[in-house]
């Protein structure tokens, strides 16, 4: 998956009328996961230089993977996309994620139903929802709360709504697999360090 992704993204750089066709086909059997995440780390800092997920549309794994790997590479509103040079220079990271599991506690109930660092949150609000990854936390130095509270700004609803009845969250679970330098070995991990 993360090959994958990296050529996804150094084919894009070489030809803007990429076939990704050929790309799927190499996961074709690995089914249709809940959604895949790609995060690209710039090297050797590990600061997030793109972040974008595929998630419930019920595509296999390979349009998931090339799907995200290119929204995080060209489609990151807050940077520029990144550059044939810059690409040598990074490292990627993809999550799997598990089938979301609306967490049926109320209140400040909902909080002993997460696990930090394992579980992510998906919070979905009229036609918006997000996806907090289970790294996020940990990345934005968040207590449960705060992982919580980002959820709901992410939807764009005040940040103490997340104990009301009526907004439904899920958690899950992902498997992540991150190069341990540019273009190097893959292994199974919880984040790019």
């Amino acid at each position: 998956m993360v090959r994958i992704a990296r050529a996804a993204i150094e084919l894009s750089l070489r030809s803007p009328n990429l076939n990704k066709h050929i790309l799927f086909e190499s996961l074709s059997t690995l089914g249709s996961p809940n959604g895949v995440f790609v995060t690209i780390y710039h090297y050797p800092t590990l600061e997030i230089r793109g972040r974008a997920g595929v998630h419930g549309t019920g595509k296999r794994m390979g349009e998931q993977v090339v799907d995200a790997a290119i929204g995080a590479a060209f489609m990151n509103p807050n940077a520029v996309p990144v550059s044939m040079g810059e690409a040598v220079h990074t490292v990627i990271k993809v999550d799997v994620l598990s089938d979301f599991e609306e967490i049926r506690s109320s209140g400040r109930g909902k909080l002993i139903k997460v696990k930090k660092g394992r579980d992510g949150l998906y919070l979905r609000y009229g036609f918006n929802s997000a996806v907090l990854l289970p790294s996020f936390p940990e990345e934005h130095k968040l207590d449960k709360v705060g992982f919580f509270e980002a959820a709901c700004r992410s939807v764009g609803i005040q940040k103490d709504l997340w104990m009301q009845p009526k907004i439904r969250i899920s958690r899950f679970e992902t498997q992540a697999f991150v190069e341990e330098e540019p273009d190097g070995r893959v292994r199974k991990s919880n984040g790019p360090k």
